[in-house]
Order: structure tokens, then sequence, then C-alpha cells
């Protein structure tokens, strides 16, 4: 077997993502001090909230993918709330539509990042020797968005405007789109209906929509009251600290 047909549309989907992330990431700061006249103080404190919930987010998208989805709906569903997001971003004219649209974009990156690379791995069978290598590729991509994005988002906003930024990964998402509705079918492969079914239920689906909406209007809540976030994360690390210990124990004990 020789890689598989879906690792274009995959590393791709990676590039995407973490050109956008990255590339807001890194003109987020000065973009929400200069466009909305924020205080230093408070724009750091809306870049680690940012950055915060998105890998708090990344949790969540592999109890989705996991439990409730597959790694492919989870993958496709968290480019599309990037994409909505830096849509909000890009038409921005007031302080909650940048909060509604950093929650998009949080959420959706966060329940990509968990899925992707799992999902690469079902196209491969047990002890395939091209594995390692199509990770390569997938790394790769990962670092030439996350190279790229801050180069390209700094030359827009600092010479044009910082709607061009936002308009990038707009342009990045809809290319994505198009190669995957090209080579859509190469994702109902046999190893992938083995392991990872396509069918999603109407419970599934229903049940998604819900957290989804719970999530974003979570992270908003958070990124307007930013001082409740800061004792949220204590209790949520030490809740993780104390779940993973008792996962490990009883796994040990088994």
């Amino acid at each position: 077997m020789q890689q598989p047909k879906t690792l274009t549309t995959l590393v791709t989907a990676e590039f995407v993502q973490r050109f956008s992330y990255w590339g807001l990431q890194s003109i987020l700061v000065l973009f929400i001090i200069h466009a909305y006249e924020f205080t230093h103080s408070n724009a750091y404190i809306i870049y680690g909230t940012f950055t915060s919930l998105t890998f708090a987010m990344a949790i969540l998208g592999g109890f989705l993918a996991d439990r409730l989805f597959n790694f492919k709906t989870t993958v496709l569903w968290g480019i599309f709330f990037s994409l909505i997001g830096n849509s909000i971003m890009a038409l921005s004219a007031t302080s909650s539509a940048i909060y509604i649209g950093l929650a998009c974009i949080c959420y959706g990156t966060g329940i990509f990042i968990s899925s992707n690379s799992n999902l690469l791995a079902y196209f491969y069978q047990d002890n395939d020797k091209h594995r390692d290598r199509g990770y390569v590729y997938l790394y790769i991509g990962t670092n030439l968005g996350g190279l790229s994005g801050p180069i390209i988002y700094g030359i827009l906003y600092q010479f044009f405007d910082w709607h061009l930024a936002f308009l990038a990964s707009i342009v990045w998402s809809v290319l994505w789109w198009s190669i995957y509705f090209k080579k859509r079918s190469y994702f109902h492969s046999e190893i992938m209906r083995k392991t990872d079914p396509m069918t999603v239920s109407f419970f599934s689906m229903t049940s998604f929509f819900f957290i989804s909406i719970l999530a974003i209007v979570f992270i908003y809540y958070c990124f307007v009251h930013v001082l409740l976030l800061q004792y949220l994360l204590v209790l949520v690390g030490i809740g993780l600290i104390l779940f993973f210990s008792l996962y490990l124990l009883k796994f040990q004990k088994s």
C-alpha cells in the first residue's frame, strides 16, 4: 500500500487550520489594541484566554470524535467553525463581534487539532511502513502553516488592512473545501468503513449542535468576564489532574 489518497486533503487541512490559528495569534494583541482601543493588560488577558481555551477545547473535540461522532465529521465541523469565525472577524465592527469570532475560531481549532492526526491513522493498515512518512507530511503541513500564517498576517496587517489578514484565512478555507468536495469519495475507503463509520445518528447530530452552542457561548462569556476564567481554569486544572490520576490507577489495576 502506498500513501492513502486522503493524505493530501488532510495535510492541506492541517496547513489551513494552523495558518489561521497562528496567524491570528501573531496579530491578536496589536489588532484589538489598535482597532478597538483595548488596554494592553486587557489585550494580553484576551490573548491568554484565547490560547488556553483553544487547547481546552481539544479535550472536548477528542470526546466528540470518540464518543459522539467520528474523527472525519469532527474535522469537517472544526474547519467550518473556523471559517465562520474568520468571516465574523473580517466583518466585525464591535468588540462583541470580535468575541463571537474568536469563540468560533477557538472552538473550531480546538476540536480540529485533536481529530485530524487521528483521522489519518485510520487510512493505514496495522504495521504499515508508510505510516511514518505520512505523518512526516502531516507535520510538514503543520509547520508550514504555523510559519507562513504569522508572516502573511503580519504583512497584510502592517501594510494593508487587518480585514485582509482574516480574508486570507477565508480564501484558504474555501480552497480546502473545494479540494475536499473533489476528493471526498476517498474518505469512504474500505479501511475507513471498518474503523470509523461514516453514518451519524440524528441524536449524535442534535447533541453535537447543542454542545457546540454551549461551548461557543461559554467561550464568549469567558472573553466578556475574564476574571471568572482565571478561577475556572484553576478548577479545571485540578479536575483534570484528579481525573487522569484516577484513570491511571484504574488502568494499572486492570
